[in-house]
């Protein structure tokens, strides 16, 4: 299964340079031209990153808010591509973990989506184990270990000698 992102852009340039970007880094692209679309998918699809360009800050702060209120969409990574009149600031303030200033290159653009593919892929990993701990699908004490053990890896870092086993917990 790949990673899916959602564009929110109406400008042609920048969205070819993300299909191209994208595809190379193998997560997949939906588009909306509109607000109103992208809302509507994110209730109703999980992404595992946001792109919203800030031309309308209103906007983009609408669709990133409805992204973290989206239960199957809270934890996406959000891009904001944004221009020299909304600064980097606000953008943070909007809820964006990344920024791209435009223009647009491939280069930045790869550089910033590796990063942000890491992340991506980072949540879908913790998200898919909560889900398998509320399906049933893993015994609790696995389920433990595997959701506390990014957790815990400093305590054990710590204290190497001491092993710390939520299966007799």
């Amino acid at each position: 299964m790949t990673l899916k992102a959602l564009v929110l852009c109406s400008d042609e340039k920048i969205l070819r340079v993300l299909r191209r970007v994208l595809s190379d880094l193998e997560i997949g692209l939906e588009h909306c031209p509109d607000a109103d679309s992208a809302i509507q998918r994110l209730t109703r699809q999980r992404f595992e990153a946001l792109i919203v360009d800030c031309n309308d800050p209103s906007t983009a702060a609408l669709v990133l808010k409805s992204a973290r209120t989206a239960p199957c969409n809270k934890r996406a990574v959000a891009v904001a591509i944004i221009d020299g009149s909304t600064g980097v600031r606000s953008a943070f303030e909007m809820g964006a973990h990344f920024a791209l200033y435009k223009p647009i290159s491939t280069e930045r653009a790869k550089a910033s989506f590796r990063a942000a593919r890491a992340l991506m892929k980072r949540e879908r990993r913790r998200n898919s184990r909560a889900l398998d701990v509320t399906l049933g699908r893993v015994d609790r004490p696995t389920a433990l270990r595997q959701l506390f053990d990014e957790e815990i890896g400093l305590i054990r870092r710590r204290q190497p000698d001491r092993e710390i086993d939520f299966a007799t917990r």
